[in-house]
């Protein structure tokens, strides 16, 4: 809601700066609390693997999707855009499975087959509820006429 609120010309933009600043703070407040030496330690373990989880993490999953999102709230309203927020653990399922070999059970796949139908359930139902309200008003009134 804050981001369709602010209504940023430029999504993408918006969510890179956003993306950038808080980094700062929640450094130096790392270096007040832990220590530089525990910092070290904790980059001293990074190898090709993490740097690029991390690269993929604050750039394409965060920034990205942060930047598309805030489109799509800018574009159409909360109540459409929303409910495709429940795909997200559908997709890290997909995604783990595919790039991962993480295993499907059965019950995972109709919970995620749930989920996606209750999806396109929530974006359905708007346009049958308009199409009986255009149906119920285009109706002739009974107005009695003739009943007495």
């Amino acid at each position: 809601m804050a981001i369709k609120r602010a209504a940023p010309p430029d999504p993408l933009r918006f969510m890179t700066w956003i993306c950038v600043v808080p980094p700062l703070p929640l450094l130096a407040l790392s270096f007040a609390f832990e220590g530089p030496a525990r910092i070290g330690d904790a980059l001293a373990g990074v190898d090709l693997g993490g740097a690029a989880a991390v690269a993929y993490i604050a750039f394409a999953a965060t920034t990205v999707g942060w930047g598309l999102w805030a489109y799509l709230m800018r574009a159409y309203s909360a109540g459409t855009v929303a409910p495709f927020s429940l795909l997200v653990p559908v997709f890290g399922l997909g995604f783990a499975a595919l790039l991962l070999g993480e295993p499907l059970t059965w019950r995972t796949v109709i919970a995620a087959g749930l989920v996606v139908g209750g999806v396109l359930l929530t974006q359905r139902a708007p346009r049958i509820s308009a199409q009986i309200a255009r149906s119920e008003a285009a109706r002739p009134l009974q107005s009695g006429a003739g009943a007495g």
